[in-house]
């Protein structure tokens, strides 16, 4: 089952076991402005709670703090982006990490839904010759403008549609 320290749109156990497909590049094609007022607060799912807070509104980043663990709190930095039609999150990498983990965001009021990438079809559409990348490690290496196209204008589900990540609003 997806644990709260997934944060936000990413399991955080699954990127670390290498069973989500990473990015060398950001996805999306422009920054997404938020609103604090929307964004701001403690959110829950039925794994317990995170603290969302606006750190950058005009370029869409965002500071996650699981309130998991009280004494060693873990904290996670997101960017929200723009694509042709959706909107995407990229959990900003650590200074020793490349690879970037991601997934496909809904901001609605008072509720974030949040999918991850298909590994299965992204590794098709590689060795398919759609999209740049390598399979092992899985890995995208082809522009966020080719991505978005790809996932945007296609009928296969590049998304684990069937497995969403809810949080719901809890507080400002």
């Amino acid at each position: 089952m997806i644990k709260i320290r997934t944060l936000l749109l990413v399991s955080i156990s699954l990127m670390a076991m290498g069973c989500t497909i990473t990015t060398k590049n950001m996805v999306g094609l422009q920054d997404y402005k938020l609103e604090p007022e929307q964004i701001d607060g403690t959110w829950i799912n039925s794994d317990g709670a995170v603290s969302f807070k606006v750190m950058e509104a005009d370029k869409g980043i965002v500071r996650a703090v699981v309130l998991e663990n009280k004494e060693k709190p873990e904290i996670y930095n997101f960017k929200i982006m723009k694509g042709k039609s959706w909107l995407y999150f990229n959990l900003l990498p650590e200074k020793d990490q490349t690879d970037i983990y991601w997934g496909k965001v809904k901001i609605e009021e008072n509720t974030i839904i949040a999918w991850y990438p298909s590994n299965k079809a992204f590794i098709k559409a590689i060795e398919e010759g759609k999209i740049l990348g390598t399979i092992k490690p899985e890995s995208i290496t082809d522009s966020a403008e080719k991505v978005i196209d790809l996932v945007e204008s296609s009928e296969n589900a590049f998304f684990k549609w069937e497995e969403p990540l809810f949080f719901i609003k809890l507080t400002k």
